[in-house]
């Protein structure tokens, strides 16, 4: 179990685990990511301790105050998705939809 906000990615297999997460609210992104993730990857799985991390790549997310898409009409002509919090490969494609629903008048 775990409070984290973001996204725990996992799949064990008997080759490998692919294990990913982890989150930080400041502007310095961490230096030694395998590091930095290692400690969410042993709440999780603390069995997994003597092994080691082959790969660690890492990004920024844009997070929103309250973890809510923003999504909506400006003007007459503008239109705007964003904040999607971690979640935006499902949740944009539902905005997409949404917002072209509303330009072109069937919602």
């Amino acid at each position: 179990m775990t409070t984290s906000f973001m996204c725990i990615i996992f799949d064990i297999s008997r080759q490998s685990t692919f294990f990913g997460g982890g989150e930080n609210y400041t502007r310095n992104f961490p230096k030694d990511l395998k590091t930095y993730v290692r400690k969410t990857m042993l709440e999780v799985y603390p069995h997994l301790h003597d092994k080691t991390i082959d790969y660690a790549w890492g990004g920024r997310v844009g997070v929103t105050v309250n973890r809510m898409p923003h999504v909506g009409r400006l003007h007459a002509n503008v239109y705007f998705a964003h904040g999607y919090s971690g979640h935006g490969v499902a949740m944009a494609s539902l905005a997409g939809t949404v917002l072209a629903e509303a330009i072109d008048g069937s919602v």
